[in-house]
C-alpha cells in the first residue's frame, strides 16, 4: 500500500487538498497507524508543521526520515495523528544512532562543536544544512576515530543488490533512461567497452538498527545499477566491486589490502570525512581515479590528481554560477542591498563578485542600505518599469532575512523579484518566497520530469522503490547520475578520462557535473542548477 501511495504521487496522478485544518487532510494508514498526508509551503520549517497538527517534531522525523536534513517545497510527509502521537511519543529519543544529536532549544553549532569535542566546520561538512539549526532536526555527529582490530573480511555479505564478489551487469531488462545531452567530444581517445568500479560505502548490513543514512546508501548502489543497465544498451558493461567499509578506519583499511581492488578502474567512496585520506592516499598509489561523492572540502585535493568531489563547497563554484547569472540577468535591474548591521552582511566576496560580473557585463544596476527598504525598492521599480528589478542581499543571517521578509511582503510594485540563497530554505521565513525568486542548487529534482518518471519506474520495477523516494536529493539520483557520467566518461577516452573530461557541463537526472582541475591537483565539481520559485511551483532555468 505505501510503495502504491508514492507510486501514484511521482507520476503524478495524486492532487493533495492543502486548505483547511488538520482534519480535512486526506489520511493513510500503514501497519495499523494512521497519518495525515501533508505537502511542504513555501520556505516551511519543522516547528511550524508540528505545530500545525500538534504533533512533536521527533514523531514527524521518525515518520519521514531524512527530513531531518531540511525540508524541501513540495515535499509530502507523513504526520502521525495526534491521538497516535500522544501514545507513541518518547521524548528522549527517536532512535538516533550514536553519532546523531537532536537540535534542542538554545543549541548552537558552537555549543555542540564543543559537547562533542570537534569544529564548527567538521559539524558543517556533516550537516551543510545546519547554517541555521532548527528545533527538533537531526545532526550527524562527526565520528571520533577509535583503535580496533583489523576486520578479516571486509566485503558485505552476500544478500539481494550487494554482494561480497564481483557483480557484473550485462544483460539489462529495462529501457535506457534517457539522458538531457549527450558529452560531446572534440578530442582523440581510446574508447573502451567495460569498466570496472569498486563502491566503498557503510552499507552497516550488519547493523542491528537500520537508521534512514544506511538505507540511503543502499538507494545509491542500486542507482549505480540502473545507470549499469542504461550504459549496457550502449553496449558497455560494469562490474561492481562492492565493499561495507563501516564507519571506522580500521575496516576501511581491511578493504585497501584486498589484492582486486587495485585492479579497478574507479573508485567511489567514502562517505565519511575521516575515511577519505586513506582512500585518498590508496588512490594516488595505485593511479585510480576516486570520486568523493558525499564529502565536500576534501583534504589533499590541491596535490592529488585521482581525486574527483562531487560535492564542492559554494565560494568554489561562483565562477560558474555567476556566469550564468549575468546571461539571466542581462535584460534585469539589479538591486545590490547592503545590510545595515556588519555581521548580517556574511556574503560579502559573493556580492562583490557579482558587482564585478554585473559591471563587466553593462548589466543595469544601483546599490542601497537596507534602510527603508520597501519603499526604496519600489522607487527604483518605478523608474524601470520595463525591466524586472531583482533584489540581491547578500546574507544568510536569520534576523536579516526575517526583516527582509517583511520588506518584500510591503513591496507593491509587481516588477519585482529576488535572488535567494540555498541556505534561505532553512530559515522559515515565509515572505520571503511572497514574489518571484531565483535561487541556486548543486541539484534540483522535478518530479514532473519524464525522465525522473522513467527512473522510478525502473526502480520499481528492479528494486521496489526507495524508502527516501519523497526525498530531494534522493540518493538513488545521486548514484545513477554519478555512475551514469563516470561511465560515458570511460566509453569515450578509456584510462585517460580524467585528462579529457568535457569542458561544458553536462546535465544529469538530478545534478550538473563540470569538472575543474584545482591548481596541479585533483577535480572539483563546479556545476549549478539556477531554480525560479513562484506561486505556480519550481521551474529549473
Amino acid at each position: 500500500m505505501k510503495k502504491q501511495f508514492y507510486w501514484i504521487f511521482l507520476v503524478g496522478l495524486l492532487l493533495v487538498s492543502l486548505a483547511g485544518i488538520a482534519k480535512n487532510y486526506p489520511t493513510m494508514t500503514i501497519e495499523g497507524k494512521t497519518y495525515y498526508l501533508y505537502t511542504v509551503q513555501k520556505s516551511e520549517g519543522l516547528y511550524s508543521i508540528s505545530q500545525r497538527f500538534n504533533v512533536p517534531q521527533t514523531l514527524i522525523i521518525e515518520a519521514n526520515p531524512g527530513i531531518e536534513n531540511g525540508l524541501i517545497l513540495g515535499q509530502l510527509l507523513k504526520i502521525p495523528q495526534a491521538e497516535t502521537a500522544a501514545v507513541e511519543q518518547d521524548t528522549t529519543s527517536i532512535n538516533l544512532g550514536k553519532n546523531q544529536h537532536v537540535v534542542k532549544p538554545k543549541d548552537t553549532l558552537y555549543s555542540l562543536s564543543k559537547k562533542y569535542n570537534c569544529t564548527v566546520d567538521e559539524l558543517l561538512d556533516l550537516n551543510p544544512w545546519a547554517t541555521h539549526l532548527t528545533i527538533g532536526a537531526v545532526l550527524q555527529i562527526p565520528t571520533q576515530p577509535t583503535k580496533t582490530e583489523v576486520v578479516s573480511q571486509p566485503v558485505v555479505e552476500p544478500q539481494p543488490s550487494i554482494t561480497n564478489k564481483v557483480m557484473e551487469v550485462e544483460s539489462p531488462t529495462l529501457a535506457t533512461i534517457p539522458t538531457e545531452n549527450e558529452v560531446e567530444t572534440n578530442f582523440e581517445a581510446t574508447p573502451a567497452s567495460s569498466m570496472k568500479i569498486a563502491i566503498l560505502l557503510p552499507f552497516m548490513l550488519d547493523a542491528g538498527h537500520r537508521d534512514a543514512s544506511m538505507n540511503r546508501f543502499v538507494d545509491f548502489y542500486q542507482g549505480c545499477v540502473l545507470a549499469a543497465d542504461t550504459m549496457a544498451q550502449k553496449g558497455f558493461s560494469t562490474e561492481f566491486y562492492t565493499y561495507d567499509i563501516g564507519k571506522d578506519a580500521a575496516k576501511l583499511q581491511s578493504v585497501l589490502n584486498e589484492a582486486s581492488l587495485s585492479k579497478v578502474d574507479l573508485i567511489i567512496g567514502p562517505a565519511y570525512k575521516d575515511q577519505v585520506g586513506l582512500v585518498a592516499a590508496y588512490a594516488q598509489a595505485h593511479k585510480i581515479p576516486t570520486v568523493i561523492p558525499f564529502t565536500s572540502n576534501v583534504a589533499g585535493i590541491h596535490d592529488n590528481p585521482y581525486l574527483l568531489e562531487v560535492v564542492t563547497p559554494q565560494k568554489n563554484f561562483y565562477g560558474n554560477l555567476l556566469e550564468k547569472l549575468s546571461a539571466l540577468f542581462i535584460d534585469k535591474h539589479i538591486i545590490l542591498v547592503e545590510p545595515s548591521i556588519a555581521a548580517h552582511n556574511n556574503k560579502a566576496a559573493f556580492k562583490q563578485q557579482l558587482k564585478d560580473s554585473i559591471l563587466a557585463n553593462n548589466i543595469s544596476f544601483n546599490t542601497m542600505s537596507d534602510v527603508n527598504l520597501a519603499k526604496r525598492i519600489d522607487s527604483v521599480a518605478t523608474q524601470h518599469p520595463d525591466k524586472e528589478c531583482v533584489v540581491v542581499m547578500p546574507t544568510t543571517h536569520g534576523v536579516a532575512l526575517s526583516k527582509l521578509g517583511e520588506v518584500m511582503n510591503q513591496v507593491r510594485k509587481p516588477n519585482v523579484a529576488l535572488f535567494a540563497f540555498p541556505e534561505w530554505n532553512n530559515v522559515g521565513v515565509d515572505e520571503l518566497y511572497s514574489t518571484k525568486v531565483y535561487q541556486f542548487s548543486s541539484y534540483y529534482t522535478s518530479f514532473n520530469d519524464p525522465r525522473i518518471v522513467h527512473f522510478y519506474q525502473s526502480l520499481k520495477h528492479k528494486f521496489g522503490l526507495p524508502t527516501t523516494i519523497q526525498q530531494s536529493p534522493n540518493f538513488a539520483l545521486f548514484g545513477y547520475d554519478i555512475c551514469n557520467f563516470f561511465m560515458q566518461q570511460y566509453q569515450l577516452s578509456g584510462d585517460e578520462f580524467i585528462h579529457l573530461m568535457p569542458e561544458t557541463e553536462t546535465s544529469g537526472l538530478q545534478m550538473n557535473f563540470l569538472f575543474e582541475q584545482v591548481d596541479n591537483g585533483g577535480y572539483w565539481n563546479v556545476g549549478t542548477i539556477i531554480k525560479q520559485i513562484t506561486k505556480d511551483g519550481i521551474s529549473d532555468l
